[in-house]
């Protein structure tokens, strides 16, 4: 009754936060990549060679080329300086020649500074000017879906699959939509179905996983293991298949995937080294097993307060209070009020 239960929501939370960043910030790099591979030249030279410097003094002879404007406030924004990357792209939106890549630019900074609506604004001029982008349409999608607007969400969602309906990333963000909108079914089916247009959508295959685990399904199993074709080293993956089998009770199993993530993909991931001297502690009663993998989890992470209770319970188990003690204490230390740990301690005074 006094040990804590094993991290069996980590990675949903996990999840969840890497839905929401996803494209907040990987499409954003993702840009700065794709744009660095154009034939920009100025001079003679790759614009994206040049420096903050020598942009800025292209820019004095020729104050109305925006692609300037664009590879200056790609500089900016490396640099983290925000503000100026935004004033360099609202002046690139202003010039002739535009692009749609400088309308995403702006839209990105201004979602990394929290400003919603002016991301959205930056997105519907671009919508004006490339009327069938669908990049710039998904984006809008991912927009609405972040503030609760799904109703708008689906409406750009609708237009990307009328003019290409082969993008997968479409039937994922609806999927996503229909999830927070309350229609797990339908948002399964849509996730199924971006991974038939693209058979390599990593996380496509991550959250089917996690919906068929929320039903103790063990297709769940079957998208877990497609996700490590795409990423054989994916602690993610191979913890999710533990965290499965260990919800079974498939204890043996879930501690033979535990230790491949510990082998193949991160020797010190804190959840995998817990989780394991959890199994051994509560069902096993291998008491010094448990106690080997905990201190290897608060090794990991000295301020990781769940695994040193359970160090001091494992001890309290085996009667060498002082040490109990001094863990149950540690443990105080790092997450003061901790109640398991102030009832260890009455405990065993």
């Amino acid at each position: 009754m006094y040990c804590i239960i094993p991290v069996l929501k980590i990675i949903s939370m996990n999840m969840k936060m890497k839905i929401q960043l996803l494209f907040i910030y990987i499409s954003f790099f993702l840009l700065f990549a794709n744009s660095c591979t154009q034939n920009n030249s100025f001079n003679g030279k790759s614009i994206d060679s040049l420096s903050v410097d020598e942009i800025t003094t292209s820019l004095h002879e020729f104050p109305d080329d925006a692609a300037l404007y664009f590879a200056r406030a790609k500089k900016y924004s490396f640099s983290g300086s925000i503000d100026e990357a935004i004033a360099d792209m609202n002046q690139a939106i202003l010039k002739k020649n535009l692009k749609p890549e400088y309308f995403i630019l702006l839209a990105d900074l201004h979602l990394m500074k929290g400003q919603s609506g002016n991301s959205r604004d930056a997105l519907e001029k671009c919508i004006k000017e490339f009327p069938s982008n669908t990049e710039v349409l998904l984006r809008l999608a991912q927009l609405h879906f972040y503030v609760k607007q799904y109703k708008k969400s689906f409406e750009y969602l609708n237009r990307v699959q009328e003019i290409d309906p082969t993008i997968a990333q479409t039937y994922f963000i609806r999927g996503l939509v229909l999830e927070e909108a309350g229609d797990t079914t339908n948002a399964i089916i849509n996730f199924q179905i971006s991974t038939e247009k693209n058979p390599d959508y990593y996380e496509a295959y991550i959250i089917l996983g996690l919906r068929y685990a929320d039903k103790k399904d063990s297709i769940a199993l079957d998208y877990y293991r497609n996700a490590l074709k795409i990423k054989p080293k994916s602690a993610e993956a191979y913890y999710n298949i533990g965290l499965f089998y260990q919800s079974i009770e498939k204890f043996n199993k879930a501690i033979v995937s535990y230790n491949e993530l510990l082998e193949k993909a991160d020797s010190t991931y804190k959840f995998a080294l817990f989780n394991i001297g959890y199994i051994y502690m509560e069902y096993f009663k291998e008491y010094g097993k448990a106690i080997y993998y905990f201190q290897k989890a608060n090794d990991a992470d000295i301020k990781y307060f769940q695994a040193s209770y359970n160090l001091g319970l494992c001890y309290e188990r085996l009667k060498d209070y002082k040490k109990a003690k001094e863990l149950y204490r540690y443990t105080l230390s790092v997450e003061p009020g901790y109640e398991l740990a102030i009832q260890g301690l009455k405990r065993i005074r």
